[in-house]
């Protein structure tokens, strides 16, 4: 016996973030993780349309262990994920 599945299709938009010059890495994770968070969940399109979302959050600490270990890093804050249904 054979099972078929039907793969759901979506779309995953990756975002790429750099903090401003003028905030502090505590502020700027803070926010985004909490703040935006909760911005996102009262915007109704946002919740009808996201299948998932992640944050990635590159703290200072990752960074500098990274550069001991020589591993290469993108110069980003942080990267968002997010799964639509379409883009419209």
């Amino acid at each position: 016996m054979v099972l078929e599945f039907e793969t759901p299709k979506y779309l995953k938009v990756i975002f790429y973030l750099k903090k401003r010059d003028d905030i502090t890495d505590e502020y700027f994770h803070e926010y985004w993780k909490i703040n935006h968070m909760k911005l996102a969940l009262e915007n109704k399109k946002f919740v009808d349309k996201v299948i998932r979302y992640n944050q990635l959050h590159a703290s200072p600490e990752l960074k500098k262990a990274a550069k001991i270990y020589k591993i290469p890093v993108l110069e980003y804050d942080g990267i968002a994920e997010v799964w639509v249904k379409d883009v419209e």
